[in-house]
């Protein structure tokens, strides 16, 4: 038929690689010297989520020393950096 309006992908606030990158180095630079491994495993999930084989709380976990909370609070920080919500 090809009438069907378009999915309307506008709503979905996904940005760009270059974008997500500069959002990650303002952050950085917004937080003082003393990084939380929250903020630094937040970070890492955003430029490194492809190289995760399985779950991604327990190679966060894992990787940064973290309990369950610390890593569903990097999570949704990364979350927040990828998706461009305030972190």
């Amino acid at each position: 038929m090809g009438d069907e309006s378009p999915s309307n992908f506008s709503k979905v606030n996904i940005l760009t690689e270059i974008e997500t990158l500069k959002k990650v180095e303002c952050f950085q630079s917004s937080v003082n010297a003393s990084v939380s491994a929250i903020d630094e495993a937040a970070r890492w999930l955003v430029l490194n989520r492809a190289t995760i084989v399985g779950a991604v709380i327990p190679a966060i976990k894992a990787k940064f020393g973290l309990g369950n909370i610390d890593a569903i609070e990097a999570t949704k920080r990364a979350h927040a950096l990828q998706y461009g919500e305030r972190p």
